[in-house]
């Protein structure tokens, strides 16, 4: 206590701490912390050492600064996501690279980083489909050769047809194994694309709406407070980019990128695209589904006359 007593001393223009204080400083900081750090305000003592008067200065001016400019309370304050962190600064460095508009670098980082995350994954997955295509032949093939199989097997064993149909699926799933396994190909690995688009997705969404709300809140700064508290702000802190370029950085009918959009456009758009893409999927499902039912009754006519016979 005696150092901070040393360091931290009254004096008599306070008034911009006073100022700063009923501002900025959060409602859940304890009453000993204001009193001790604002009430009064404060400066460095003349008989505490350099080091001492460095470090309490730069941390208090660097904690001051960080709550002024961002609204956050010092008690409520975060670690960012190191993710969202590297993908704002992806996204600065393309912007500040290309000098694009705000809404063209969006476009053109996602095309990127898709390109780079998630084209590989696609042109690896469209590879293994082809080898699958490659072996349905043979994987047909021998199911014809296991259904011939299993029904003399069958008729000399006088089974019932349920025992037939369990003793197919048995032998013709172990076979689809592994053929499967000798070109390498594992069911779960027609989702790979899904896990690697979402996370994406999902990151480059709340990279953006931390950065917006970012120039949102800078648009609330009492700039006066600001000016004034200029003067004891950490330097690195005062040459944060600023963001608020997303004010104008939009197109079209949504020149501010900082307001949703009343239209509803891109989230129909969004809706509508993946509701697409849904149907489409189950409707493909669908008529494979019919293929495989035709095949089956095709085979199970085969089996009949067999047993006729």
């Amino acid at each position: 206590m005696h150092l901070f007593t040393n360091l931290v001393q009254p004096f008599s223009g306070s008034r911009l701490l006073l100022k700063f204080q009923r501002h900025h400083l959060s409602p859940e900081v304890s009453s000993f912390t204001r009193n001790f750090v604002f009430h009064e305000g404060f400066r460095l003592s003349s008989r505490a050492s350099p080091f001492a008067r460095g470090f309490v200065s730069h941390h208090l001016h660097k904690l001051f600064r960080i709550t002024a400019i961002s609204g956050v309370p010092i008690a409520s304050a975060e670690e960012p996501n190191i993710f969202l962190v590297a993908n704002q600064s992806i996204l600065e460095f393309v912007q500040n690279s290309t000098g694009l508009p705000w809404w063209a670098t969006i476009i053109f980082t996602t095309i990127v980083l898709r390109s780079i995350f998630t084209l590989p994954i696609a042109i690896y997955q469209q590879k293994s489909y082809a080898r699958l295509l490659n072996v349905q032949p043979l994987i047909n093939s021998w199911i014809e050769k296991l259904k011939h199989k299993v029904a003399r097997k069958s008729r000399m064993e006088k089974r019932s047809y349920e025992e037939f149909q369990a003793a197919l699926q048995k032998e013709v799933s172990a076979k689809v194994k592994e053929i499967y396994r000798e070109i390498g190909w594992h069911p779960i690995k027609s989702y790979l694309m899904p896990w690697y688009q979402i996370p994406l997705f999902i990151c480059m969404s709340f990279t953006l709406r931390e950065m917006i709300n970012s120039a949102e809140d800078k648009k609330k700064i009492n700039t006066n407070i600001c000016e004034d508290i200029e003067s004891i702000a950490d330097d690195n802190i005062i040459n944060t980019k600023k963001l608020n370029d997303f004010t104008n950085g939009g197109v079209l009918w949504f020149p501010d990128l900082t307001i949703a959009d009343s239209t509803w456009f891109f989230p129909l758009a969004i809706g509508f695209t993946n509701l697409f893409n849904i149907e489409v999927y189950f409707i493909l499902i669908l008529l494979y589904f019919y293929i495989l039912l035709f095949k089956s009754y095709h085979i199970y006519l085969m089996i009949v006359s067999n047993l006729v016979c």
